[in-house]
């Protein structure tokens, strides 16, 4: 009986990340950007790209336990055995992370790790090194590409890009309810392999 309950909770829950209503004046303002454009406007040098296809956070001060926020990793896998020769030639070993992440009414938050960039894995320039992994919940990241503390960060649901200064990139996202421990976990695409994609999609140079 329960179990039927705790089903019959999460349903209704999940609809509602797309039922809610967002509040536009706590959001970074601007449309989204046409493909690949925004590489030069960030003026980063990134090289390849990954794809989250729904990321959300929604919080609920009433009742935390019902809130649901987004957990992100980023792996730079240039470091491998010896067996699994995928990455050679001049590949860049290490580099920034950025983000873009779309709102499902467009507006457009980029973030690009630095010094003092939230969550764990990154060195203290915010770079990413071989065989290292960034991990980093959502509501941290728009709280820095926002300049706000967390607690007045209002509620995200979307799509994102995410790219790398190195060409080695591999992620994960997952959705979570943390009250009910419910999680959804995706592989970020193209995943390792999938579509002969190793390390994700190579970006042109800006």
């Amino acid at each position: 009986m329960a179990r039927s309950v705790r089903y019959a909770t999460l349903v209704p829950m999940f609809c509602a990340l797309f039922a809610i209503q967002a509040d536009p004046g706590a959001r970074a303002s601007g449309p989204g950007a046409p493909a690949l454009t925004f590489l030069q406007a960030e003026a980063t040098t990134a090289r390849r790209a990954v794809f989250a296809h729904f990321l959300a956070y929604v919080p609920d001060p009433s009742n935390p336990g019902r809130a649901v926020d987004g957990a992100i990793s980023v792996s730079n896998v240039c470091a491998s055995p010896p067996e699994v020769a995928l990455f050679i030639g001049d590949a860049s070993p290490k580099g920034r992370v950025i983000l873009h992440l779309y709102h499902l009414d467009g507006t457009h938050i980029s973030y690009v790790t630095g010094p003092n960039s939230p969550g764990a894995g990154l060195d203290a320039n915010g770079e990413l090194g071989p065989g290292q992994t960034w991990t980093v919940r959502l509501a941290e990241v728009l709280a820095a590409a926002r300049g706000i503390p967390e607690t007045q960060v209002t509620d995200f649901r979307g799509y994102a890009w995410i790219l790398a200064e190195f060409d080695c990139l591999a992620g994960t996202y997952t959705n979570t309810i943390f009250g009910l421990g419910f999680s959804q976990a995706y592989e970020m695409s193209p995943a390792m392999g999938q579509g002969g994609f190793f390390g994700g999609v190579q970006v042109p140079s800006p």
